[in-house]
């Protein structure tokens, strides 16, 4: 074989890897996503709905700070966390709606 050839198969190799880690880097959780305080979590506004398994309280993206860090730390935490004796989540895995329940 031609040392043209393994350069063309190393330069091949390196396309699809830097394809695959851009990809990767697509999907990756934000690293810096902070705990908020039990105040900001609190100080959102909250309302009740009625669900299959009983009442939990929902808000939506308001533009506020408190909001956008509490949506980045439940999607640093794969949609669901437990904060200050509730269960948190993206419904439906929208970033724009938080829900709640005891």
């Amino acid at each position: 074989m031609s040392v043209d050839l393994y350069v063309k198969l190393r330069d091949h190799h390196q396309a699809v890897a830097d394809a695959y880690n851009e990809e990767l880097e697509k999907h990756r959780p934000p690293e810096t996503a902070e705990k908020p305080t039990e105040t900001q979590f609190n100080s959102l506004q909250w309302t009740t709905k009625e669900g299959t398994k009983g009442n939990y309280q929902q808000t939506e993206d308001d533009s506020s700070e408190d909001f956008s860090n509490l949506s980045d730390y439940i999607k640093a935490h794969q949609g669901f966390c437990k904060l200050y004796g509730w269960k948190v989540w993206l419904h439906n895995n929208n970033p724009d709606i938080i829900d709640r329940r005891r």
